[in-house]
């Protein structure tokens, strides 16, 4: 959660992986491990991994780092070989520390040596991150020092460590490749921008059909109101993304300003996805109702699209049924876009957090009264992130106080929208274009996106 600088101008992002913990995770089929090692021969990112015995393919293919094994007052050396170039640094830690920080850790008398060579792995990142600008990701699933990855950095050995989960590490390396402008199907498949964005789209709603541009009678001809709703969601992925990338970058002036702009700009296009599907719904249905010349009266909110809807509900009720069960949902942000556009709009705050043991994180949020906070946990998701105090929906809570996350937020919401739209167009009477498609290249892409993405 916390907002800080991973993101640079660099040829590649060192990823140190905790061959331990992965190991597991690909045993019991963590999809994010799966994805992440996908990528352990890509061009961007440079792989090393901590020794350890695997018969997991994906995992031996990365290559493993090696530590001297010399006695005192001798200083050991790391050496690691990535495959594109050799790294060679000191390793100063001495074994008392590393026990010491372990036994408080771990909260124990001793260290088994399961738990000194988890502990090691902590250490060998220190030196990684003080030889570099200090981007490089420790990745792991080991509970234990994600529960701490904080309080190693503000105590022992006191550095930045980045210590992320394999769903955090994909994330922020499908940003860095962005930010670089590398745009990746697959590890070594680099494309266009806009390819990633539309197959990222089409994959999400399978009911989306390109409209088709003829005077022939036909069930799937459509106005540009599904143009409308196309573009709007591929550039809501963009806003998505954008937002990240702000995170990404760390708390300053500048990502504060471009985090709302970007949220800002991403609930306006959310509203403008309700909208064109409305627009799409009267005309497809040909519905009509009083006054069914004013635009604004075409809607899928209650307060001004009761005519439209209570037509709708004549003709289609299971989709009327499903507009209902998202009503909370609209009105929400339907309220934000009200706030941001024709209100006072959003206030913004660089909150610094500092726990009970010492460990501390910055971020950008949005100042918010407790009643909405808990609106938006019940519409979006109460569940914390894991190893975080910020709920899935973005929602950070003080005593008497509560603090909204721009990128978790529209994040959340974008996912709740993917969910509302793919069924929608499906009860407006569209079949599933993806599962049915004949386009051999473009369903091989489809299928290739699906099953190599690391971002959202």
């Amino acid at each position: 959660m916390s907002s800080r600088l991973y993101l640079t101008r660099a040829t590649s992002m060192q990823v140190f992986i905790d061959s331990r913990s992965i190991d597991l995770a690909l045993k019991t089929g963590n999809q994010s491990a799966i994805t992440l090692l996908k990528y352990s021969n890509s061009r961007v990112f440079e792989f090393i991994r901590s020794p350890f015995q695997s018969d997991e393919n994906s995992l031996l293919n990365v290559p493993e780092y090696k530590i001297s094994n010399l006695a005192p007052p001798a200083v050991r050396t790391i050496d690691a070989q990535t495959g594109r170039q050799s790294r060679n640094a000191l390793f100063p830690y001495l074994d008392s520390d590393i026990n010491a920080t372990g036994c408080y850790v771990f909260n124990v008398q001793s260290l088994s040596p399961n738990q000194l060579d988890r502990m090691l792995q902590v250490f060998v990142q220190a030196v990684f991150n003080r030889n570099s600008e200090g981007t490089n990701l420790f990745v792991t699933e080991d509970r234990d020092l994600l529960r701490k990855r904080l309080w190693f950095e503000s105590h022992f050995p006191g550095t930045r460590l980045n210590i992320v989960t394999s769903g955090e590490a994909c994330e922020i390396m499908d940003l860095f490749a962005k930010y670089n402008d590398i745009y990746l199907l697959a590890s070594n498949f680099i494309t266009s921008k806009w390819l990633v964005y539309w197959l990222s789209f089409r994959t999400k709603i399978p009911f989306f059909h390109v409209p088709i541009r003829t005077s022939a009678a036909s069930s799937l001809i459509s106005s540009n109101y599904l143009d409308g709703f196309s573009s709007r969601f591929v550039y809501l992925l963009m806003a998505v993304d954008e937002l990240g990338t702000q995170h990404y970058l760390g708390v300053n002036n500048n990502t504060e300003e471009n985090s709302m702009y970007h949220f800002n700009y991403a609930n306006g296009l959310i509203s403008g996805v309700f909208d064109a599907l409305a627009l799409e719904t009267r005309q497809k249905l040909t519905l009509s109702f009083e006054r069914d010349d004013i635009p604004w009266k075409i809607s899928l909110s209650n307060d001004t699209g009761g005519d439209f809807l209570r037509a709708l509900r004549d003709v289609n009720e299971p989709l009327r049924n499903h507009i209902n069960q998202y009503v909370e949902y609209i009105n929400l942000i339907n309220e934000l876009r009200q706030l941001s556009v024709h209100r006072e709009g959003f206030q913004k705050v660089a909150y610094a957090y500092r726990g009970q043991e010492g460990e501390t994180w910055t971020s950008i949020f949005i100042p918010t009264g407790l009643p909405l906070a808990n609106r938006i946990k019940t519409i979006l998701g109460a569940n914390l992130m894991p190893y975080t105090s910020l709920t899935t929906s973005g929602v950070h809570e003080i005593p008497g106080m509560a603090y909204l996350h721009p990128f978790y937020f529209i994040k959340s919401a974008t996912s709740k929208l993917v969910d509302f739209s793919s069924r929608f167009l499906e009860l407006l009477g569209y079949p599933n274009y993806i599962a049915s498609v004949s386009d051999r290249p473009f369903k091989t892409q489809v299928e290739q996106y699906a099953t190599n993405k690391l971002g959202f």
